[in-house]
């Protein structure tokens, strides 16, 4: 019972991290383009308006990552008695093909994600690594054997990079895309000009 507790105020604290760090992240973004953005004051009233856009979205997966990782660590008790249930009907050869579908399915399903939105996905990325740290760093013992949460922690610091290395992929990606469709929108009008 004190389990359901301290994943409730994990959750709660979630929850809160991410409403205060929203606040108070938004604001610091205010004051500093206020004091030292240049330009006029239309970009930087649109500047300000991404820059809360993205801490809010940064935010709003933190909380996510962490209530993500509660919700893991409640199932934990429950997966053995699922995968028994699930060999028990199917059999051990039919459980292990469609574990390996799954994980095909899952990563095809990946991968056309991160075709269309190279950004975002770069964002699951690091709030896939924060959960399986969290759940990882919890299976750690003083008596135990550390190897197997220890080269998962490892992993974890990998995907962290390839997810920000994805979003810097996505953000150069999408700038690109908007410079280009910047040039085919002037073209347009030279060319219709010339055309009569």
């Amino acid at each position: 019972m004190i389990w359901k507790w301290t994943l409730g105020i994990q959750v709660l604290a979630a929850v809160v991290f991410a409403s205060f760090a929203i606040f108070v992240l938004s604001r610091v973004s205010i004051v500093l383009n206020l004091i030292f953005g240049a330009g006029k004051k239309s970009s930087k009233i649109k500047s300000l308006y991404r820059d809360v856009r993205d801490w809010t979205i940064i935010a709003f997966f933190a909380g996510l990552a962490f209530i993500l990782a509660d919700f893991v660590v409640w199932l934990g008790p429950y997966a053995r008695e699922g995968y028994s249930w699930i060999v028990q009907t199917f059999g051990l050869q039919a459980t292990h093909l469609l574990l390996a579908a799954a994980v095909v399915m899952f990563g095809v399903s990946a991968f056309v994600f991160k075709s269309n939105y190279q950004r975002v996905y770069g964002i699951v990325e690091v709030g896939f690594a924060f959960v399986a740290a969290i759940v990882s760093a919890r299976q750690i013992k003083p008596e135990g054997d550390w190897s197997g949460p220890v080269a998962t922690l490892i992993g974890c610091v990998y995907i962290v990079s390839r997810g920000l290395g994805n979003m810097e992929d996505g953000r150069k990606a999408e700038q690109a895309r908007k410079k280009e469709a910047e040039k085919t929108v002037a073209a347009e009008p030279a060319s219709s000009v010339g055309g009569r």
